[in-house]
């Protein structure tokens, strides 16, 4: 189950006749419309309260006018509309577009595309991103709870359902070579834990200087 924390922010309206669009706002990364908010042209260069009222779902908010009138449910635009996730993990995502770590196609879910990413990362060769597993945190708590009509998580189900096949194939290939397997987790600890070398206190030795010497007279 998603936990509940509201997350509030003033947002203003954009959009509107004069650039021939329907009224949207920007929200942390992410565009949002709604049916409501399309009809209220009125609200264009206007701030409105946008609240994340579910911490593990972003793809939804709500909003309502500085005096406190409801304008409804607001839906994320592509590419954050489709599998859910917290605000904490769209903005580490953007940061890695940013970076150009790698590209959303077209049309594409940027939670897809940054697990596929970090998947075709060479294994073993550096930790687990914190971001991925918060992902499949979140994906894991959505994906029980999904019905099998449900698109999106169905998506979902079947994205950790090709994670974990992959994990078992690998550890079934590292048990017939003789290795020792640990959980995944466990792993991804220990491989984060190897990363950080421990401070060795540096001891300095004060060199003795020479006694002074009077300087002679004459």
């Amino acid at each position: 189950m998603a936990a509940l924390l509201s997350f509030r922010k003033l947002c203003r309206v954009q959009g509107g006749f004069k650039e021939g669009r329907q009224p949207f706002v920007n929200f942390h990364h992410a565009r949002y419309t709604g049916d409501e908010l399309n009809r209220r042209h009125d609200l264009v260069g206007k701030s409105i309260q946008i609240v994340n009222q579910i911490e593990d779902d972003a793809r939804v908010v709500m909003a309502s006018t500085s005096e406190g009138d409801p304008i409804g449910i607001l839906r994320a635009s592509p590419p954050w509309h489709r599998l859910p996730h917290s605000l904490q993990i769209r903005t580490a995502i953007a940061r890695l577009v940013q970076e150009r770590r790698f590209v959303i196609a077209n049309g594409g879910d940027a939670i897809v595309s940054f697990m596929d990413y970090v998947e075709a990362l060479p294994k073993r060769k550096l930790p687990v991103h914190p971001t991925y597993l918060a992902v499949q945190r979140v994906l894991a708590e959505q994906a029980r709870g999904a019905e099998h009509h449900d698109e999106d998580l169905q998506l979902a189900r079947n994205k950790l359902t090709c994670v974990e096949q992959a994990a078992s194939t690998e550890a079934a290939a590292a048990c017939a070579s003789g290795q020792d397997v640990e959980p995944p987790l466990v792993v991804e600890v220990m491989d984060r834990a190897k990363t950080l070398k421990p401070q060795v206190p540096v001891t300095v030795t004060a060199k003795r200087l020479p006694p002074l010497r009077m300087a002679k007279n004459g």
